[in-house]
């Protein structure tokens, strides 16, 4: 047997076995390549699609330039790339798929092609929205009777006509606390459950952000002198107006300062300023608390990672604020150094309305 037959064998062998679809172009995106199980995830014949184009199957209707089986995809990643799609099988059902993607190049790096290695997860998928959609609706479930319940509290604790021993409202300002933090928690899985889905878009109008982190440092007043913490906003001489979604800048600022509030020390400082810088502008806020290690850093922003474990919440308002500045077209960042405290930074492009 010859060589170039023992080679065809070992190929039509893997191609047979492969547990995934596996699919081949070349440099044109033209199909050279489609095995069984390709076959099997979108109903198209091995015949039907060899020597076509590949987006005439995929549905890869942004161009070339971002699809990655195409060179000018490349461009932009140049290694390879684990990604979900939808298409329409040949029933016109949509699938999703879950593929890897990598170019194939000659010994010049020049590219000669691309493969697409990838899996039918559309139930799994199904299961998955199935999952959250109950978890939210838990949310919500939970939330209305805890608001209900924290306006009770409020009402007892304000009125004046009943009278109350230290005791008792000890007892019920404890209470109203705890209240409302099961209110914000529900209101981070909510606002979460939302971005993962990418129904949460900015609703940009014209958003005065220096009156914004005024309104917000007046909301977290009680917490920072409770806590002994100065807030020290570096306010411009003027307003700074950016088209943004406000409520969604607002839940940024508060979550920062939140943050930088709660890890602060007794008698710290709080920093926060806000200047233009380009065509967009560089928002701060920095303390002098616990600070964060070198090897969390990377992490810091990913749904549930929380640096103290000892701390409460519930691990996601960073990843929030992170979903938010990204919506924004802007970015986020942290300097950190453990024992010294964090600065984190927001850069928003103006997008004046």
């Amino acid at each position: 047997m010859s060589k170039m037959m023992i080679q065809n064998n070992v190929h039509e062998t893997i191609m047979r076995n492969i547990p995934l679809g596996f699919l081949m172009v070349n440099r044109d995106g033209v199909i050279i390549e489609f095995n069984e199980v390709a076959e099997t995830i979108t109903g198209f014949a091995k015949y039907e699609v060899i020597g076509k184009p590949h987006c005439d199957f995929f549905h890869c209707n942004s161009g070339a330039n971002t699809c990655l089986l195409l060179e000018p995809g490349w461009d932009i990643c140049k290694n390879i790339v684990e990604t979900e799609s939808s298409f329409f099988n040949k029933k016109g059902k949509q699938i999703i798929i879950s593929a890897t993607i990598f170019p194939l190049k000659d010994d010049n790096g020049n590219f000669q092609g691309a493969v697409k290695l990838f899996r039918d997860i559309s139930r799994r998928s199904k299961i998955e929205r199935e999952r959250k959609n109950i978890l939210a609706m838990f949310a919500h479930d939970i939330k209305n009777p805890a608001i209900a319940s924290a306006l009770f509290v409020t009402r007892i604790l304000t009125d004046k006509a009943c009278a109350l021993t230290e005791c008792q409202k000890s007892c019920l300002d404890i209470v109203h606390e705890n209240i409302t933090k099961i209110i914000d928690y529900t209101d981070d899985f909510l606002t979460f459950s939302l971005f993962d889905e990418k129904q949460y878009l900015p609703e940009k109008r014209p958003y005065d952000i220096v009156a914004g982190i005024l309104q917000v440092i007046e909301s977290e007043k009680a917490a920072a002198e409770k806590k002994q913490v100065t807030i020290d906003f570096k306010q411009p001489m003027k307003p700074i107006i950016i088209s943004a979604d406000e409520k969604m800048l607002d839940r940024v600022i508060s979550n920062l300062l939140g943050n930088a509030l709660k890890y602060s020390t007794s008698d710290g400082t709080v920093t926060i300023s806000v200047i233009r810088q380009n065509n967009g502008i560089h928002l701060s806020v920095a303390d002098a608390g616990i600070g964060i290690p070198d090897q969390s850093i990377p992490y810091i922003f990913e749904p549930f990672f929380r640096v103290n474990n000892g701390c409460r919440g519930t691990g996601l308002g960073l990843a929030i604020s992170k979903s938010i500045i990204e919506a924004h077209k802007g970015q986020i960042y942290v300097e950190s150094r453990l024992g010294k405290g964090s600065t984190f930074h927001c850069i928003l492009p103006v997008e004046a309305a």
